[in-house]
């Protein structure tokens, strides 16, 4: 059964890190900047799969945008159209991508997401680009501070983008077990966001940040295809990435103990520790 909080608002999240990676606005603002570019302006066909993919990601249709439409509703191709037969999406869609790597290789950064081409799909991937939050690596809680080693974390509440049952449901599980799991070690304090998500965010991470808080833990999960996928990530309260790691909700085995394992092997790892007193982020 769908948890109701979740098939009501699959969406509804908290502010800052537990927001989805982007907004509509964001993405189509983005659009406009790549298709006005140098690299798109004079190619009409490479803009409109572009622009019809972009359509279909924000309509919550990417599982349907397979080859066939591509070359019926952006190439004009007949009803009668054979994917088998006519390579003409997929030399198109290659082309896209490489456009894609030129402009992005080239283009100031100037606005808040990236649009990918995943290769061997048709769906465009948005990336956030990394903003840094007000609050600084320096204002970090002295780990120094932390006696016998006991950490202090956050967890976000997961989210899902997706109205698949499994999907839904996989994220509920995944976070109360994490953290229920995490709340009994001995060597971790756990703590909460506000209930129901109505702090203000900056004023969340500064009440955090006076309790001590060094970690936030942020999890989401994507259901493309056939695949569900958990992207679980350790951060800092700027919102630099120290650890991150996927996880498939669908393959064989226990995917909570892999993913309490990894997680915990991170948030002791003294490596990453280190990483974060120097302020090195791990985005790209």
């Amino acid at each position: 059964m769908i948890p109701s909080n979740l098939s009501e608002n699959p969406r509804k999240v908290l502010p800052f890190l537990a927001q989805p990676e982007w907004s509509d606005a964001d993405v189509r603002e983005e659009l406009e900047r790549v298709l006005q570019s140098r690299f798109f302006i004079k190619s009409g066909k490479l803009c409109r799969f572009l622009r019809t993919a972009v359509d279909y990601l924000l309509a919550g249709k990417a599982e349907v945008f397979k080859e066939y439409i591509v070359g019926t509703e952006v190439y004009d191709r007949p009803s009668s159209y054979d994917p088998n037969l006519d390579s003409i999406v997929r030399t198109e869609a290659r082309r896209l991508r490489a456009k894609l790597r030129e402009y992005y290789a080239s283009a100031p950064a100037i606005g808040t997401v990236k649009i990918h081409l995943a290769v061997g799909s048709y769906v465009p991937v948005i990336e956030r680009r990394h903003i840094q939050a007000q609050l600084s690596d320096s204002t970090l809680y002295d780990l120094s501070r932390s006696p016998g080693n006991t950490h202090h974390l956050a967890i976000f509440p997961f989210r899902t983008k997706s109205l698949n049952e499994l999907a839904l449901r996989k994220t509920c599980d995944l976070e109360i077990e994490l953290t229920e799991h995490l709340s009994r070690h001995t060597r971790i304090k756990l703590f909460a966001t506000s209930p129901g998500g109505e702090c203000d965010p900056f004023e969340q991470l500064r009440l955090w940040q006076s309790s001590g808080v060094e970690f936030v833990v942020d999890g989401k999960v994507i259901h493309f295809g056939n695949d569900i996928i958990a992207q679980i990530q350790l951060l800092t309260l700027s919102g630099m990435i120290l650890w991150t790691k996927s996880f498939d909700c669908r393959a064989p085995g226990n995917i909570h103990h892999e993913l309490r394992s990894s997680l915990l092997t991170a948030i002791f790892d003294t490596s990453l520790r280190d990483e974060m007193k120097q302020g090195t982020s791990f985005i790209p």
